[in-house]
């Protein structure tokens, strides 16, 4: 009876560890269902990703080809060529050997080629014309967007018989009888060379691409596609109707982009996947890869024994922390997936920050060589290049530090900058866009006592220019953007509240929008809005920045009645201050049609010690400085803004000149480019002008220049380079070119230099110098034979004590916290970074207690 209790309780176990271990198998196989699916789906992002990065990639090798041939097609139509001398003029420029040019008349598609291998240079592309008749019509028609891409299907080239495509570019020659023809100018480039330019990553070796046009022929070809096109292909191996290929058609170019569960020519599940080529409206990129080499789903069997027989014994003791570890699982196989995008995220982050300096370069260059007579209008435009590369060049290292961001650390680095430069340069930077918008533009000042404070300025600069740039590029033509900037003293901690807003009139924004307007890639769903470029990530990049900085951003937005965004931020207020930019008692008269300003520039003026009487118009104003003449009390200043509806500040200083004469000076404020109203401004009798925003020291400046009541010199006009003179340098760079510029820009300031090719040459120079030969070190770091490091160590250890104490600033492109650290800890001065920004060479070398030639510390 006993053993009979102890064989039930033995089969009672038995049966237990059977349910249980049943139980564990049934949960095990459900989770490894999920990890399949996260699995898939993390490798069909990813795979999407690579497809879409390689369209890209695609674009810019396309793009060039297609440049190419646009420039050529209108220097041949710019001279009047005819095809022989076209042709001749081709065969010159044309340096690739497995392309040729053509030249066609467009009606017979028939002509001369570069390539006179076969009929002396004849070619007949007849028999081909099928291939362009997509393209031709667009051609024609004239309404090509800029960048557009004119690429033919694929073709036999009857030169070579080589299947090729054709980028195609429009243009009229002369022909036979000296008339205007139009014609084609086709450059052929074969498939295959095309084809290499689509390298997919390693992990995608199998994949396939096809290029094919918007009704599914193909452009480029992949080996293992059959059929004349590609959904030809799709429905030769899957049971499909022709309805069911309509609906794949539109969904896979127009919406979702992929296909799946869908068999390729060989019988397998097959993934595919299309990208829209940029500037290519008649061009499809497919990539296409079978589902089981797309990701690895086989099943370890030796982990799933194991697996069951450790659980059977966990579970009895605690089935909890067996859940425990599936939640812990499920969030790594989450965290992988996200840190597969991780990279292109940040890219694209960095990308919406890149391109408005980029812009403003790119068009102050174009500036620059319309004008480059005018050198006040080049020097403008230089000055405006210099701002804007130095905010792409702070960004740059940002982007540099990539071990910071991935960690998700980002740290700030606050330093003393000055308000009104800040405002200044950033407005400046978006002025291009906003003229040519058409856009209305006004700046306000409220109670800006401290233009000195302490904060991180590039993160400033990210926060400021992303708001305005967001407000101008959603801002239709003719609406109006006000920027305003206030301060609250807090006398307790020696801080003030900094309120920056920005808004604008545009189309503004929903409710539902704005719960997630911080999302990372998240733009509004609006036609209008998918016509402007952006990535969605502006306002996350603000959000994190503010917050970074334990500040506030407040919006308020309704649907086409505009945008404001509000920031405030608590900064230190720094040990400069504008408390010395009191003025004289003067009497001024400030003309402007905006209220708000009116009230704003009074409260400043009065703030420094002026009076001031207002005119809300040039007409009003011209009135008042009449009648102040007639009873021989002159204002003291006049101040008129540019853009006023009844008569604008020009034709106020003409009428205000040709009342009082030109005794009073009158200056012309605008939130807009000086440039341009120049040459009016002064014939009208203006003497001067004043950007807005009117900062404190900006109206200081302005007035002591044409009224001279201080004769001190401000801080911003004083010469970092004052006492280099006549000093000499030894340089040791190995960079020719980098060399080059050093000694130029030395050379402006009156320093002699002297090249060393490295660390040990520069080494040897100064020891066998004479003492006192040279007064400084510029010693770059990366050097063949001696680095800088070693050099400068080598340097320290000289017997004789001048050359042992000689200033050494390290002069490099190793620019991150740790760079600098080792170029001190090597023995050196001071640190600059490349580019080389000369006022602060001249302010390390200072502060290395450089004595100039009469043995005085400069």
């Amino acid at each position: 009876m006993k053993n009979k209790r102890i064989i039930l309780k033995y089969i009672a176990l038995a049966l237990g560890n059977i349910a249980i271990a049943a139980f564990i198998l049934i949960l095990y196989v459900g989770y490894a269902k999920n990890v399949r699916s996260d699995k898939e789906a993390a490798a069909r992002e990813s795979f999407t990703a690579a497809v879409e990065s390689t369209a890209q990639l695609s674009y810019g090798y396309m793009s060039g080809q297609q440049n190419e041939c646009d420039s050529w097609a209108a220097y041949l139509e710019n001279h009047g060529y005819s095809m022989e001398e076209a042709i001749k003029y081709l065969k010159e420029v044309n340096i690739n050997d497995h392309t040729s040019v053509n030249i066609l008349y467009y009606d017979t598609l028939s002509g001369l080629s570069t390539s006179p291998e076969k009929d002396g240079g004849n070619v007949d592309y007849s028999h081909v014309a099928e291939s362009f008749t997509y393209i031709l019509p667009q051609m024609v028609n004239g309404d090509r967007g800029e960048g557009t891409i004119y690429i033919s299907s694929a073709f036999i080239n009857p030169l070579d018989e080589v299947k090729s495509v054709g980028f195609c570019s429009l243009l009229t020659i002369k022909d036979e009888h000296g008339q205007n023809a139009k014609a084609l100018l086709v450059k052929t480039i074969p498939v295959d060379v095309l084809h290499d330019q689509w390298l997919f990553p390693g992990a995608y070796r199998e994949a396939e691409v096809s290029l094919i046009d918007i009704n599914g022929r193909y452009i480029i070809q992949s080996d293992s596609m059959s059929g004349d096109t590609f959904w030809t292909f799709i429905k030769q191996n899957n049971d499909l109707s022709y309805i069911d290929i309509g609906e794949f058609q539109s969904s896979f170019q127009k919406k979702e982009h992929c296909l799946v569960d869908l068999k390729d020519g060989d019988g397998e599940n097959a993934y595919y996947v299309s990208a829209q080529i940029e500037n290519t409206p008649n061009c499809t990129f497919v990539g296409y890869i079978q589902a089981e080499k797309l990701v690895d789903m086989g099943l370890d069997w030796h982990m799933f024994l194991y697996a069951v027989i450790g659980f059977i014994f966990l579970l009895i003791l605690d089935g909890s922390y067996i859940m425990s570890i599936n939640r812990q699982l499920r969030k790594s196989v989450e965290e992988t997936r996200n840190a597969n995008m991780a990279k292109t995220r940040f890219l694209s982050s960095m990308s919406h920050d890149i391109r408005t300096p980029m812009n403003a370069i790119i068009g102050m260059t174009e500036i620059a060589v319309k004008h480059i007579d005018d050198r006040r209008r080049v020097l403008d435009c230089l000055d405006k290049i210099t701002l804007s590369g130095s905010h792409l060049l702070t960004l740059i290292n940002d982007v540099l530090d990539i071990s910071q961001v991935e960690s998700g650390r980002m740290s700030l680095h606050p330093v003393v900058f000055s308000l009104s430069e800040c405002t200044t340069n950033l407005v400046n930077i978006v002025k291009p866009q906003i003229k040519e918008k058409g856009l209305e533009f006004d700046v306000h000042l409220h109670n800006l006592q401290y233009e000195y404070l302490y904060a991180d300025e590039l993160r400033m600069n990210q926060i400021f220019i992303n708001l305005l740039t967001n407000a101008v590029k959603y801002t239709n033509p003719g609406g109006k953007i006000v920027l305003d900037l206030g301060e609250t003293f807090l006398p307790e901690d020696s801080r003030v509240i900094l309120t920056y807003t920005v808004q604008d009139t545009g189309m503004g924004m929903s409710k539902e929008f704005m719960k997630d307007m911080y999302q990372a890639f998240n733009r509004a769903v609006d036609p209008r809005i998918d016509k402007v470029q952006g990535s969605g990530l502006g306002l996350a990049i603000t959000r994190q920045m503010v917050d970074l900085m334990n500040g506030t951003i407040e919006c308020e937005s309704e649907p086409g009645r505009g945008t404001k965004f509000t920031v405030t931020l608590a900064l230190p207020v720094a040990e400069k201050n504008t408390d010395d930019f009191m003025l004289p008692p003067l009497q001024l008269l400030l003309a402007d049609d905006d209220e708000v300003f009116l009230e704003t520039a009074e409260d400043t003026l009065v703030s420094m010690g002026a009076a001031v009487d207002k005119a809300n118009s040039g007409h009003m104003a011209a009135k008042m400085a009449a009648a102040k003449h007639k009873m021989d009390n002159d204002y003291s200043f006049i101040i008129v803004d540019f853009k006023m509806p009844d008569m604008g500040g020009i034709e106020t200083t003409r009428a205000i000149r040709a009342e009082i004469g030109d005794k009073v000076p009158i200056i012309i404020i605008s939130a807009y480019d000086w440039n341009g109203m120049e040459d009016m401004a002064n014939a009208a009798g203006a003497n001067g002008y004043i950007i807005k925003p009117m900062f404190k020291s900006l109206i200081y400046d302005k007035l002591n220049e044409f009224l001279h009541f201080s004769e001190e010199k401000t801080e911003a006009e004083k010469n970092e380079e004052d006492g280099m003179q006549g000093l000499h340098f030894l340089v040791a760079e190995d960079n020719d070119l980098n060399w080059e510029i050093i000694e130029e820009l030395l050379k402006f300031y009156e320093i002699k230099a002297t090249r060393a090719d490295n660390g040990q040459i520069c080494v040897d120079i100064l020891n066998h110098a004479k003492a006192d030969t040279y007064d400084a070190i510029l010693m770059d770091i990366q050097m063949p034979v001696m680095n800088g490091h070693e050099a400068s160590r080598t340097i320290r250890t000289l017997q004789d004590k001048n050359k042992r104490n000689i200033p050494i600033i390290a002069m490099t492109a190793d620019a991150f916290a740790e760079d600098i650290q080792a170029c001190l800890e090597a023995g050196m001065n001071g640190h600059v970074a490349k580019p080389v920004d000369m006022k602060k060479l001249f302010s390390e070398l200072r502060k290395s207690g450089l004595a100039n030639k009469r043995g005085r510390k400069i």
